[in-house]
């Protein structure tokens, strides 16, 4: 009987630092997607541009102001999600 620790030759510790990899850069594309959609810019140049998305007296989102938000941010994340698990980022 072998008793050693070292993996054995089938092992697929060799996939795990890719797996890793893509899920750091989704991580972090989704962390700069929430940042730029959240930011100030945005919401004064793109979100005010839709009635009713923004109030007017302080630039903050109404409600139908953040459902927009949340679907450009989920819509970006799928496109980075496609784009690095099918290894093109």
């Amino acid at each position: 009987m072998d008793f050693s620790l070292t993996p054995a030759k089938n092992c697929q510790s060799k996939r795990q630092p890719s797996e890793f990899k893509k899920i750091f850069k989704l991580l972090f594309i989704l962390f700069v997607i929430f940042l730029m959609v959240t930011s100030e810019y945005f919401i004064n140049n793109f979100i005010r541009n839709i009635d009713g998305a923004v109030q007017l007296s302080n630039s903050q989102t109404t409600f139908k102001g953040t459902i927009i938000q949340g679907i450009i941010l989920v819509g970006i994340y799928g496109l980075a999600n496609m784009l690095i698990s099918n290894d093109y980022i």
